[in-house]
């Protein structure tokens, strides 16, 4: 059953790095919602992910008039910093009492989160 077509579509952005393991939870609600009449754009950061199952995908969902999608390549590496999960016996954790990758500033203060 399609809903109604909606009065006033929304032009909504996804941003992923990749569809591989993201199609499980956001095909049905992107396709849902360009068949409600919004405009929906999809923004990739990698091509190279995935196997046939989401090319597939991205070929069926290129048919469909109010979908668009690119594919931008990073110029620089994600940066992703390590972190160890303080535990209650203090393993990862610095001395100032917070995840082994917070440092003091020049005062030896830290985030007061921490």
């Amino acid at each position: 059953m399609v809903e109604a077509r909606t009065e006033r579509p929304l032009q909504i952005l996804f941003a992923f790095m990749g569809l591989h393991g993201r199609l499980r939870f956001f095909d049905a609600v992107i396709e849902g919602l360009v068949e409600r009449g919004h405009q929906v754009h999809v923004v990739l950061e990698s091509d190279g992910w995935g196997d046939g199952v989401e090319r597939a995908w991205r070929d069926r969902m290129a048919q469909k008039a109010g979908f668009s999608e690119e594919v931008v390549l990073r110029q620089k590496p994600s940066f992703m910093p390590t972190a160890s999960c303080p535990t209650h016996s203090g393993h990862g954790q610095s001395p100032a009492g917070g995840p082994s990758y917070v440092t003091p500033n020049a005062l030896g203060q830290t985030s007061s989160r921490w």
